[in-house]
């Protein structure tokens, strides 16, 4: 799953975010930065569980 397609994706829903929290929410540079980092490191998190999870069946 971790490929160009996958990257791609993830640029697109990453950049969703920013435009809806800019626009659309009123949100500062701050806070929609701070948004995205919380989105990545829980995309990461994620995928280490599943990995972990699919290591040890």
């Amino acid at each position: 799953m971790r490929g160009t397609k996958f990257f791609y994706v993830r640029a697109i829903i990453v950049t969703l975010i920013a435009l809806l929290l800019l626009f659309v929410f009123n949100f500062d540079g701050s806070t929609v930065a701070i948004c995205i980092m919380v989105y990545l490191f829980a995309e990461n998190g994620i995928a280490f569980i599943l990995r972990i999870k699919k290591h040890t069946k």
